[in-house]
């Protein structure tokens, strides 16, 4: 937090593992499907490491995208 985070390099792959800091439940809350349910993840380790930010992005776990699909 508050710009600790390094900046990773842009990944490909079948291998590719992304931070997820969070997978939950919740309603869309606009466009075309606002009210419909919607599952979010939210992915932690933001590139862009600004001094002032006070959300939480380095607490994730490295999740592979069957893995992803399995909480989803």
């Amino acid at each position: 937090m508050y710009g600790k985070t390094p900046i990773r390099p842009p990944e490909n792959g079948p291998g590719l593992n992304l931070a997820v800091q969070e997978i939950f439940p919740t309603l869309q809350g606009e466009g075309p499907f606002a009210g419909m349910p919607a599952v979010f993840v939210r992915l932690g380790g933001c590139n862009l490491a600004c001094s002032f930010c006070d959300t939480e992005f380095e607490d994730f776990d490295e999740m592979s995208l069957r893995d992803i699909m399995g909480e989803v």
